[in-house]
């Protein structure tokens, strides 16, 4: 059961959720706890979890992505561009607890917690390509390890790709959303101005 300070919520201020950014990688699941539990405050919304964002920060970005000309930062002190940095968020700047890479791109080619209950997309010759590719309906595979000297599984890791896993001692594991498929609905989209 997640604590009340964990459940989803509206907040009664607009203050952003805090985040206390990782700085080693061999840290302990108490001083993880540390971390969250200086950063979650009751009267702020809670729409995403903070092991969301904090596995997306942590966790090494596509490098295979269009970055035009932009100069994407790195993490403080880990020395990788982390998921955070996208072309449309260079600086990695944070709103609330929501991971920039997975919001950008879509499909997601990483676990989400979120569900797909409509695309709407202006080319319709790409519905069947996001129908096949949903999280919904296609298992993602993300790098799990363990805590140094545990056997506790953390919620991050830095690799992104299954043979940087393996590497480093992880296992690539597939994800599922275990969400039945729904039936697919075409209703005719309205012609947009774009004026």
């Amino acid at each position: 059961m997640l604590a009340a300070t964990e459940q989803l919520r509206d907040g009664v201020n607009t203050q952003t959720q805090g985040h206390t950014a990782l700085k080693k990688a061999n840290e302990t699941p108490a001083q993880k706890g540390t971390r969250k539990s200086k950063d979650i405050v009751q009267a702020r919304g809670y729409h995403e979890s903070w092991e969301w964002y904090d596995k997306c920060r942590n966790r090494e970005r596509n490098f295979g992505l269009f970055t035009a000309d932009q100069k994407l930062q790195t993490n403080n002190g880990l020395g990788y561009s982390g998921a955070i940095y996208t072309r449309q968020n260079p600086n990695g700047n944070r709103r609330g607890y929501e991971c920039p890479e997975e919001r950008d791109y879509y499909p997601y080619w990483h676990p989400t917690p979120w569900k797909d209950i409509a695309i709407l997309p202006v080319n319709t010759s790409l519905c069947e390509y996001y129908q096949k590719e949903s999280f919904n309906v296609a298992p993602r595979h993300e790098c799990v390890e363990i805590y140094v000297g545990t056997t506790t599984v953390r919620h991050w890791s830095r690799y992104s790709n299954e043979e940087d896993c393996a590497a480093n001692g992880g296992q690539w594991t597939p994800f599922y959303n275990y969400l039945e498929k729904a039936p697919s609905r075409r209703f005719p989209l309205p012609t947009l101005s774009l004026h």
